[in-house]
């Protein structure tokens, strides 16, 4: 009785062994086959959407239109002092009407520093203008024309739109000079068939960037 039981548990044993060996074979092939019988089986990682980028290179139509435009240049003002003369206002006008958009009046240039200024302006000008005939309006190129003119902190961004649409091509630049006698700012937009550069001191909150207005 002892030996039947041992030779029963025996072939038992086997049985179950040979049960999880084809089970097992089973289990490699449907993971190592592909439905169709093409081969190994792969998981392809999700494709991310993008939106169409900005483009920074837009054929010429013909030369580009340069526009220099240089404030003139005056010593600082001496301011006036106060008064207590009052005047009325037309209508319902608060009393900080005028000073609303004060901030927006740019700062005179001392002669010194209005000529550093130009001077910068002029150096970038012509690197500027190659872009615009070539139609190129990457910031990448732009920031190159002002290092090899030796003004590396120059600041850039897209040209303004409207909420919800994609920028134009062109890059908006604003170069700040800041010295112990004043600030001059070197500003303008490179786009698809002009340039605009300008010279002209901070504004009132002594920013050369002026936020667009909407």
């Amino acid at each position: 009785m002892r030996c039947a039981r041992v030779d029963l548990m025996s072939r038992l044993g086997v049985g179950l062994l040979l049960v999880t060996v084809l089970a097992a074979a089973g289990c490699g092939r449907q993971a190592d086959t592909a439905s169709d019988g093409g081969g190994d089986l792969s998981v392809a990682p999700p494709v991310a959407r993008t939106t169409a980028p900005v483009s920074t290179s837009v054929p010429p139509e013909g030369p580009c239109q340069v526009r220099f435009e240089v404030a003139e240049m005056a010593e600082i003002p001496t301011p006036a002092p106060a008064t207590t003369t009052s005047r009325a206002l037309p209508g319902d006008m608060p009393p900080n009407h005028v000073d609303n958009r004060s901030w927006r009046v740019r700062k005179p240039l001392r002669p010194d520093v209005h000529a550093e200024t130009v001077a910068a302006a002029e150096k970038v000008k012509p690197g500027l203008g190659a872009l615009c005939d070539e139609g190129t309006f990457s910031p990448e190129a732009t920031r190159a024309v002002f290092v090899d003119a030796g003004r590396p902190t120059v600041w850039l961004t897209a040209i303004n739109a409207p909420y919800g649409t994609p920028p134009p091509p062109g890059v908006v630049f604003v170069l700040t000079l800041e010295s112990p006698q004043g600030t001059g700012c070197v500003l303008g937009q490179l786009q698809p068939g002009q340039l605009l550069v300008s010279v002209a001191g901070t504004t009132g909150e002594g920013s050369c960037y002026e936020p667009p207005s909407h």
